[in-house]
């Protein structure tokens, strides 16, 4: 895995461009074929908001997938399976994440889901990375830039 040489933040105006640019990638799919997804599969936590943000303006059922990997290190580990929604086989589903990285996420949904089809939508992805679904990238950043999410911020709870 390349190392992280600098981060940089997604606040929430910039998902608010990215994520309507993705709207408008799906209504160009949708628009010829309105039966091309079966639903979108939301890996959490990742995914949730670009997720919610989606279904909010794309009628399309959402499955809930909880598989995480990441640890407070920025440095991917086993995936931990917490709960799988049931897909039906041979149905095409969109998964909605927030970045495409090393592709790890997106094998292990394929590993779970031998016999459903998958293509991605993320606001971003790693340049120069060869992923093995169809997918559609927002934004491409360097694979040494580490994304802090809006949504990741914490505050301690005094």
């Amino acid at each position: 895995m390349t190392q992280v040489t600098h981060e940089i933040d997604l606040e929430y105006r910039d998902f608010l461009y990215l994520a309507e640019k993705g709207i408008k990638i799906l209504k160009n799919i949708l628009i010829k074929n309105p039966n091309y997804y079966a639903g979108i599969v939301c890996p959490l936590r990742g995914g949730f908001y670009f997720t919610d943000f989606v279904a909010r303006r794309i009628p399309l059922p959402v499955h809930y997938l909880y598989i995480s990997s990441y640890g407070n290190e920025k440095v991917q580990k086993d995936f931990k399976i917490h709960f799988l929604p049931e897909l039906k086989p041979h149905q095409r589903y969109l998964i909605c994440d927030d970045i495409l990285a090393t592709g790890n996420t997106i094998k292990k949904i394929l590993e779970l889901y031998p016999h459903s089809k998958f293509e991605a939508l993320v606001l971003y992805k790693h340049k120069n990375q060869d992923y093995p679904i169809k997918h559609y990238a927002i934004r491409e950043v360097d694979s040494s830039v580490w994304v802090n999410f809006f949504w990741e911020k914490t505050t301690p709870i005094e």
